[in-house]
């Protein structure tokens, strides 16, 4: 019975974390899908209407997130990608490398507009999620 109990223990002190981190990375990654789609409709109207104004609001709103969630609006033109926002202003993204590195779990949209042919990057930080799955244990 010992035995027993025992590997009931490692299994519930090795295995469910993981699991939990899994779940954990899955809704987050669902919630970025959705953040995405709405974003990627704000960005192309502001793009659209020509209003910087619109995207100013945009970045009032994010830093407003209690979600922290970071958004990169990805200019796709000449065959490549370059950055032509991100938001909130002072994060620190540099290259489009970073938008994609392993520092980030994201969803991203395609948009077309008439300025130009781009991508709207929701991510958000690992780091955050790492706290977050440490203080529920």
């Amino acid at each position: 019975m010992t035995l027993v109990t025992s590997l009931v223990a490692v299994i519930m002190l090795y295995l469910l974390p993981g699991r939990q981190k899994a779940e954990l990375e899955k809704s987050v990654l669902d919630e970025l899908s959705g953040l995405s789609l709405a974003y990627s409709i704000s960005v192309r109207s502001a793009l659209e209407q020509e209003n910087l104004a619109a995207l100013a609001e945009l970045n009032e709103q994010i830093v407003r997130d209690p979600r922290s969630p970071i958004i990169a609006i990805l200019n796709e033109e000449d065959d490549g990608k370059s950055i032509f926002a991100f938001f909130p202003a002072d994060e620190q993204l540099g290259s489009v490398d970073d938008i994609y590195s392993d520092n980030f779990l994201s969803a991203e949209r395609r948009f077309s507009s008439d300025i130009f042919e781009g991508t709207v990057v929701v991510l958000f930080k690992r780091e955050i999620l790492e706290a977050r799955l440490d203080s529920t244990r």
